[in-house]
């Protein structure tokens, strides 16, 4: 490994302050909002199970300072299940934020705003949207089964 020696008469303290200071530490970690929030439970669904994937997704997220309030049923809660804690501990670690709580309201009232697709509705919504991928189906004759 190569290293660089520089001779202590070429740099001097003030030199190295004036470095230091027009090179400033760049914080990588983004900030915590809204968008941010919905893009961070994304990558954390890419680490669970296909099948919680679309529900972390579809789940209504509140965020309030560094409280983040996820509304769910019954029957989402069961599921969710002990993944609230790496839940938490992921979003956590992406904002670099201890302080984050995520708390779970169960509402068996709310509608979810963004939906879930099944294979052959996602296939569906994907052919109307993609030209591109109707050439290829019609090309290969490719035929899905579900």
């Amino acid at each position: 490994m190569a290293e660089m020696v520089v001779p202590q008469d070429l740099l001097d303290a003030t030199e190295i302050k004036y470095i230091i200071s027009e090179n400033p530490i760049v914080n990588i970690f983004p900030e915590l909002n809204e968008v941010e929030l919905i893009k961070a439970n994304a990558l954390f669904a890419e680490t669970c199970t296909v099948s919680i994937r679309g529900l972390i997704k579809i789940i209504p997220l509140e965020l309030n300072q560094s409280e983040i309030t996820l509304k769910v049923n019954d029957s989402q809660d069961m599921i969710i299940g002990d993944m609230r804690i790496q839940w938490q501990n992921f979003i956590r670690k992406h904002f670099d934020k201890p302080e984050i709580n995520l708390n779970f309201v169960i509402d068996n009232t709310i509608e979810h705003k963004r939906l879930a697709y099944t294979a052959p509705e996602q296939l569906s919504e994907m052919l109307e949207n993609n030209d591109k991928l109707k050439q290829l189906i019609d090309k290969f004759k490719l035929r899905i089964k579900y």
